[in-house]
């Protein structure tokens, strides 16, 4: 028990006295404090105020201490220390030349700098630690604490430095020094610092040239990919992921051996989720010459990975230079296919697609991506389409620029085309040109959007099947995209609003030209009408052209293919006229001028020859100017306009019909009218008038007259009245009137002098 008190007061005594201790004035030490940093540094030395310290062992505290640089590297000092604590040996704490076993860096601003020699400060640091590990001047054990690493390149301080820095360099013998440290990396134009911790411990030995040999092991903790990018480059670079890297390093300074392994998860662009696939492990490796700031680095070929990628940076402390560069041989595109979406690339998810990819592709910086690589043998499927089969296609990117082709696209049923296309990431202008001996069309759509992300072509836009042959471009600059090109459509269908059956074209020569569009030899049927002709379209505002031969028809299904057009369904408020029916944005904006001839046309039952027919069709309202007609000896002569700004189309008339067979003779009717409705009810809608005028009509067995004439009115219901009828029989005339009866006979009431009589002319 009494000695246990002893030694607990002893204890006690010793507390007290490392206690007080910092507080006794050591300023009469601080000239040998100050030679024995510098002698164990071999660097001057400023120290400001010195405390003893005795609880750590005996030594001091020294405040405010500026360590010189080495005048081989520069001026600057090698590092500024708010609180520096140092150990002395006991062997020497009597002595009047002090030596430090000791150093502890609290805090500091230590900067690594390069010289104009080509020297770094901490190889001069090493070379003295291991030279002068000896029994009388033995370097000091030297830790650093929460410091701040800066780099300086001559007399440029780098925007790169390392905060929350720990390092350890330990002498153990005059052959080798142990290290070990820690650090954040961060940037000094960045305000948020969060770029992962780099680890590292290894040993600095003095090989058998004299020169330093290095063994160590670094490691980089699980790391943002994002963050890392804006370490490199200043800024994100759209993706996101985890990154980690365990790596051995070994050799001299300027040539370190590098091996080592690599974690990527979450590999996904910044605005999509992370994938439920797991990441991917490499192994690499390569060398470092950290006093030239150079570095080269491969991954190691493996059969489950069919690529390499290799990495060069140089200047990374200064400006950095880098370089990555991916090489692929016999690599799965369904593997690219997946990697792409996960970046972000706009491949829909129901894009399938299978073969082989070989080649190079690189990033530098400066630079920007250049490569080139080949994929062959694939099957590119899209949902409810055939496989495009790509026998071969060459890809060659350049910066922004990326180009593909010429290469051979196959879809089913021996139908192939030869693609060739560029795009420009920068600026978004693009070009892609098609050329084929046959193909169906819907390939073409479903090619354009998949390539292209559009799929209107004009003319083709409305057209969902057929086969095509010839040649076609895309450019887009900017916001402005253009088509262009020459084809051949067969067995095609086109779909025109308006029209109650698509049109379908047995052959056609289409020809493209940005806005411009031309369809000629052009023949086909719509409904039970066939037709030739051709079809022009210039630009916005301006009418479309055609010409239309049409070798026979009958007015009815001409109505009635119409229909679309002339009878459209009214809104809840326009069935009760509180507002018109609305057109629809497709017949308001349709402008066309037509020419039309009909060989035989059937109209109420008799067959005529349009021989000419102007049609223009301006939004609701349609002209037919100019018509000329024949039956036989009969001519008719006139225009119809029609207005379809309603739910009913109107219809005003004017014209001329000369020489019209008629009872045994021939009649001449000129007029105007006006009408509305369809079929039947246009009849019962219309009203006009006009004069007539005939010959030789024989209009009852005792009725014949060598001429007649007078005017008409037609009146509700498709009566007739006619007045101011003047007829002649031989050397006698007639005058009267007529009407239509219920029955729908029309009576006529002649006078001639005392003689009176009825002609009734059956309906």
């Amino acid at each position: 028990m009494k000695i246990a008190r002893i030694v607990g007061m002893v204890l006690v005594l010793v507390l007290a006295i490392g206690a007080a201790v910092p507080y006794v004035d050591a300023e009469g030490y601080r000239e040998r404090i100050q030679n024995a940093l510098e002698r164990a540094l071999n660097r001057k030395v400023t120290a400001g105020k010195v405390r003893f310290n005795l609880l750590t062992g005996p030594g001091f505290t020294v405040e405010d201490v500026t360590i010189e640089e080495d005048p081989r590297i520069g001026i600057e000092p090698i590092a500024f220390v708010p609180r520096l604590s140092a150990r002395v040996r006991l062997a020497t704490l009597w002595t009047r030349s002090l030596s430090l076993s000791n150093l502890r860096l609290s805090d500091p601003t230590v900067n690594l700098s390069k010289g104009d020699n080509g020297l770094w400060n901490f190889q001069l640091l090493l070379r003295d630690a291991a030279a002068r590990a000896t029994a009388s001047h033995e370097f000091p054990s030297i830790q650093v604490r929460n410091g701040r690493i800066n780099f300086k390149i001559g007399d440029y301080k780098t925007i790169a430095y390392l905060s929350d820095s720990d390092l350890d360099v330990d002498p153990v013998s005059p052959e080798r020094v142990d290290i070990r440290f820690s650090g954040q990396p961060a940037r000094t134009d960045q305000a948020a610092q969060n770029f992962g911790r780099l680890l590292g411990r290894g040993v600095w030995a003095r090989g058998h040239d004299g020169n330093g040999q290095v063994d160590a092991n670094i490691e980089l903790e699980r790391s943002g990919l994002s963050d890392l990018a804006r370490l490199m480059e200043g800024h994100t670079i759209g993706v996101h992921g985890l990154v980690s890297s365990r790596a051995h390093v070994f050799g001299p300074i300027g040539k370190l051996e590098v091996a080592g392994q690599i974690r990527l998860d979450e590999f996904h662009r910044s605005d999509l989720l992370p994938p439920k696939s797991g990441g991917w492990n490499f192994k690499y490796q390569g060398t470092a010459d950290l006093a030239a700031q150079h570095i080269e680095l491969q991954t190691v070929r493996d059969q489950s990975v069919p690529f390499v990628v290799r990495f060069r940076t140089s200047d990374f402390l200064g400006d950095p230079k880098w370089a990555a560069m991916l090489e692929v041989k016999d690599a799965p595109v369904t593997a690219f296919l997946d990697v792409a979406r996960q970046i972000g690339s706009p491949i829909p998810g129901d894009v399938a697609a299978d073969g082989k990819v070989d080649g190079v592709i690189g990033y530098s910086r400066p630079g920007g991506v250049q490569g080139q690589f080949a994929v062959r043998d694939s099957a590119v499927r899209l949902r409810n389409a055939p496989a495009f089969e790509i026998r071969s296609a060459e890809v060659v990117i350049d910066g922004s620029m990326v180009r593909v082709g010429p290469g051979t696209v196959s879809v089913g049923d021996g139908q192939s085309a030869d693609v060739e296309g560029s795009y420009d990431a920068t600026s978004g202008a693009a070009s892609l040109a098609i050329a084929t001996r046959a193909m169906d069309v819907r390939e073409l759509h479903a090619a354009t959007e998949l390539l292209l992300g559009v799929g209107r072509i004009p003319v083709l836009e409305d057209c969902p099947q057929g086969t095509w042959n010839g040649s076609l471009r895309f450019v887009r600059d900017g916001t402005e995209s253009a088509w262009s090109g020459s084809i051949e459509l067969h067995g095609a269908r086109l779909d025109v609003s308006g029209l109650a059956e698509p049109v379908r074209v047995t052959s056609a020569l289409v020809e493209i030209d940005g806005a411009r569009a031309a369809i000629t030899r052009l023949k086909g049927r719509v409904g039970s009408i066939p037709f030739s002709g051709e079809y022009r379209h210039d630009r916005a505002g301006r009418p479309d052209r055609a010409r239309l031969d049409i070798a026979e028809a009958d007015l009815a299904a001409i109505e009635s293919l119409f229909q679309p057009t002339l009878r459209r369904d009214a809104g809840f408020l326009s069935r009760f006229r509180l507002r018109a029916a609305a057109a629809p944005e497709w017949l308001r904006s349709r402008r066309v001028d037509a020419t039309v001839q009909v060989q035989k046309l059937t109209a109420l039952g008799d067959i005529w020859e349009v021989s000419k027919l102007l049609v223009m069709w301006d939004g609701t309202e349609i002209r037919l100017n100019g018509i000329e007609a024949q039956r036989g000896d009969a001519e008719a002569a006139g225009s119809i306009v029609l207005d379809l700004s309603g739910a009913s189309p109107r219809y005003s008339a004017e014209g001329k019909i000369d020489g019209l067979d008629y009872r045994g003779g021939t009649l001449t009717v000129e007029g105007t009218g006006d009408t509305l409705g369809f079929g039947d009810s246009l009849v019962a809608q219309a009203r006009g008038s006009g004069t007539f005028s005939g010959s030789d009509l024989t209009l009852a067995p005792d009725a014949e007259f060598r001429s007649i004439s007078g005017a008409f009115e037609l009146i509700h219901g498709g009566r007739l009245k006619l007045s101011g009828i003047q007829a002649a029989q031989g050397v006698d005339s007639y005058s009267g009137q007529g009407t239509t009866q219920p029955d729908g006979r029309l009576v006529l009431e002649l006078t001639s002098g005392k003689r009176q009589f009825k002609v009734a002319l059956a309906k």
